[in-house]
């Protein structure tokens, strides 16, 4: 089996050691991966990009306070996981009541897709996320 070796060309790979709070490394589904840094507007212009519609975007993110919405996946599931500090997340799906998984430093989680959900913070820390490019949606509290 041959593999189209275009998507290793033309990607951006960082030559040093970067920060995964303002660069998010972009998965391709083709086993690339590349790095894209981080402007304010990244998430309201996110769906518009092409190239991130695919794959799997890695970041990092300080948490000290609870998120101020709730977010849905529908094109895969999320991965969390929590490097310091301790949350609480909050999973409502299928009209049932709320579910509130605990998670400490170390721990993680796999977010199912289509479930809403949204951090609530206990102890001030940071969180890796692994989360599908395509099909995120917000909602108010």
């Amino acid at each position: 089996m041959s593999i189209d070796s275009t998507a290793f060309r033309s990607r951006t790979v960082p030559d040093g050691p970067f920060s995964l709070e303002n660069t998010f490394v972009h998965l391709k589904d083709v086993g690339a991966a590349s790095a894209l840094s981080i402007g304010p507007d990244f998430w309201n212009t996110m769906g518009a990009r092409g190239d991130l519609q695919t794959g799997r975007l890695v970041w990092t993110t300080r948490f000290d306070k609870d998120m101020p919405h709730w977010e849905m996946h529908q094109a895969g599931d999320e991965l969390l996981v929590v490097v310091s500090g301790a949350i609480e997340l909050v999973l409502q799906g299928d009209g049932r009541s709320d579910r509130v998984v605990e998670l400490g430093a170390g721990q993680a989680f796999l977010v199912p897709f289509g479930i809403w959900h949204r951090v609530r913070v206990k102890t001030p820390g940071e969180i890796l996320f692994v989360t599908p490019g395509k099909g995120n949606q917000h909602r108010p509290i």
